[in-house]
């Protein structure tokens, strides 16, 4: 389907080391989107000292270049995650 971001991954039941999206810029906003059936998930940036709520349904954006984001692990249930991101040569490649 149409989508204003130039890249995606599915993420399927496993932890999200903390890491920086080094091929992206750092204004470029990410889409992050929890899917599945697990609970108490969180997304941590530790950058900014925040760990917050992503339970299937919730989905958020953050600078993924910028901030340093993980998943540690969840409770009960299998954990679907779809990221929807810009890579920057795409967008040099494209003359965007």
């Amino acid at each position: 389907w149409p989508s204003v971001f130039s890249g995606k991954a599915v993420i399927g039941n496993r932890v999200t080391p903390s890491h920086r999206d080094r091929l992206g810029r750092p204004a470029w906003y990410d889409l992050l989107f929890s899917c599945g059936t697990d609970q108490d998930c969180k997304l941590d940036l530790p950058d900014i000292g925040a760990s917050v709520r992503y339970h299937p349904g919730d989905a958020c954006f953050i600078a993924g270049n910028a901030l340093q984001h993980e998943v540690k692990d969840w409770k009960g249930g299998d954990r679907l995650a779809y990221a929807h991101y810009h890579r920057f040569l795409v967008a040099e490649r494209m003359g965007i």
